[in-house]
């Protein structure tokens, strides 16, 4: 499924570019939101993203992009909530992904010609969420802990504005809210600033 995303996303992106578009590169923070212990348990971690923008209207246009977040585990809690902080135990890896693929409408709401606008996003995709391995050790121990991996859809809404600093390229700054629809409804909000380069 994941190989099929990445096909439809190269696809959209193709004839969009095709199109006249932009291309669209970004780089932030991703902070986790749900469930608890995705929030709890994971950090604050580095969010990039790349994709494709076509102007459909002054007010109107389709966007489609691929992003990439990870987050490292916060060892301390993880170790509190295992009833083990304290006793020498201690944990490493058990890092997160989350790699979507996400397309849709974004509309400016306001704008002040050749100065700055802003916009809102709607988006749909496909999101897969993996854990890597945890290693144990300590007080005599050791082993390791098994990785997740799950994907679903998910949805994205969220604002940003953008300014133009030359003739071919804009500057932004954008704030999303990401769920999915797996059963524990994994939820981020990626915040980030990038580039538009008008093809």
């Amino acid at each position: 499924m994941k190989r099929l995303s990445v096909v439809i996303l190269l696809l959209f992106s193709t004839s969009l570019a095709a199109a006249q578009g932009s291309t669209v590169i970004s780089g932030g923070l991703g902070i986790p939101q749900k469930p608890n212990d995705f929030s709890s348990y994971w950090k604050t971690g580095l969010s990039v993203g790349a994709g494709v923008e076509v102007p459909v209207s002054d007010w109107f246009g389709l966007t489609v992009g691929f992003d990439l977040t990870s987050f490292s585990l916060n060892e301390e809690k993880f170790l509190e909530a295992q009833g083990v902080a304290g006793t020498g135990v201690r944990v490493s890896g058990g890092s997160a992904t989350i790699m979507s693929v996400l397309g849709g409408a974004k509309v400016r709401v306001a704008h002040v010609p050749k100065r700055v606008s802003a916009y809102v996003v709607g988006l749909l995709g496909y999101m897969n969420f993996s854990t890597k391995e945890f290693e144990v050790s300590g007080d005599g121990l050791f082993g390791t802990l098994a990785g997740g991996e799950r994907s679903s859809f998910c949805v994205a809404g969220g604002a940003g504005v953008e300014m133009p600093i030359a003739k071919i390229a804009d500057v932004f700054v954008e704030g999303r809210y990401v769920v999915d629809f797996s059963a524990n409804r994994t939820a981020f909000i990626p915040i980030r600033a990038g580039f538009k380069i008008r093809l």
